[in-house]
């Protein structure tokens, strides 16, 4: 079955900006907003949900850049529900999870963690803690039927903290915490085990630190440390860690983008896989849901142009393999991933079409041309 092209998330995530009204600027420097103003979506804090497990139609949502969480209709651009989790903040940030079959979405910003009834915008439960939250994933397989929430604070004092929420109430099923100053960046999760990112060492001179915990107590496994001292100027340079993945993964480049670097979280070698000449940008995309084909898709710019390069992981023996490339194409360009079960999709926007392929084959399945 081959998903609607239209449903892609970069796609609609235009449609969410188009449903936002104006802004205007005030001479004293406040922002006013007509009531149904949602603010400017963000690209990791915008996704499709189902509120119902039985409904067919997905709303979307999104945690704004002046720090409003709502879903909309994406039939009509018409806001469902929103909420302020920031008063008048208008720096954006913050963190937006939904869990899948659930009829639940979880927030964080700033030291809180939420969440909201999917339909109707309710509040569920609203915890406060110390620290800042570094990064929020939902925990889609648990012991039980339930599906738990894990978030990830930076303590004032340079510790780090990972909580268990119970998805349901908010109630702590566990929470740990290292004295060590690292530096955390994400938290992510397989089917059997919790991975905590982090950077090790000094400014402008650090490593990475993959500390492997258990995903019933929290207690830690295993500790992998990736690369050496230097390999990461700054949190900045790692462009993306996997969550929710059957092979979750974490990958950076070199300081000149002429490589990039691929380790699959719980094991420690490093990919090295090569750059276009002149990289400037790089970008990863990949399904977020355990069922889904362990495959990822690298998109890399130019000062003038952009390709993709697709890349499959074998569970069995985490090795990481180039399975197609697509071709450079003239200008900046943009990818978005689409999944249902196990298959996954990627769409390709360029300057005059958008073209879908499957992660399997380069074959294009749809164009369409405005």
């Amino acid at each position: 079955m081959r998903p609607s092209l239209w449903r892609s998330p970069a796609l609609l995530l235009v449609a969410a900006t188009s449903a936002v009204q104006v802004m205007y600027q005030d001479e004293v420097g406040d922002i006013d907003y007509h009531h149904e103003l949602i603010g400017l979506p963000q690209i990791e804090t915008t996704l499709f949900h189902r509120p119902r497990r039985d409904d067919k139609a997905s709303l979307l949502y999104t945690l704004s850049d002046v720090g409003v969480v709502g879903a909309i209709n994406p039939s009509n651009g018409g806001v469902v529900w929103r909420q302020s989790l920031t008063g008048n903040m208008t720096n954006g940030g913050g963190h937006l999870r939904a869990a899948e079959g659930e009829n639940w979405i979880v927030t964080a910003y700033g030291h809180s963690v939420q969440a909201w009834n999917a339909l109707s915008g309710r509040s569920a439960w609203w915890l406060d803690f110390t620290g800042h939250v570094k990064d929020l994933e939902v925990m889609e397989l648990t012991e039980n039927d339930r599906k738990d929430v894990l978030a990830l604070f930076e303590e004032d004092n340079g510790a780090t903290t990972l909580r268990r929420l119970n998805g349901q109430t908010g109630a702590v099923v566990w929470e740990i915490s290292d004295a060590v100053n690292d530096v955390p960046i994400q938290v992510s999760t397989n089917i059997e085990k919790i991975f905590v990112v982090s950077l090790y060492g000094t400014l402008t001179s650090y490593g990475l630190r993959v500390s492997v915990l258990d995903i019933h107590t929290g207690k830690r496994v295993n500790e992998i440390l990736l690369g050496t001292k230097g390999d990461v100027d700054s949190k900045d340079d790692i462009m993306f860690v996997g969550a929710n993945s059957a092979s979750p993964i974490v990958a950076w480049a070199d300081k000149g983008r002429s490589k990039l670097y691929v380790n699959v979280l719980g094991t420690k070698k490093k990919h090295e896989f090569p750059l276009p000449a002149d990289t400037t940008d790089v970008a990863i995309h990949a399904p977020h849901h355990l069922q889904s084909e362990p495959h990822f898709l690298v998109h890399s710019r130019t000062p003038t142009a952009n390709k993709a390069d697709v890349y499959h992981i074998d569970l069995k023996t985490s090795a990481v393999t180039k399975a197609y490339e697509l071709p450079l194409l003239p200008g900046v360009g943009a990818f978005s991933t689409s999944s249902q079960g196990a298959n996954v999709w990627f769409t390709r926007i360029t300057d005059d079409e958008v073209i879908l392929t499957s992660s399997e084959s380069h074959a294009i399945l749809i164009t369409n041309r405005p």
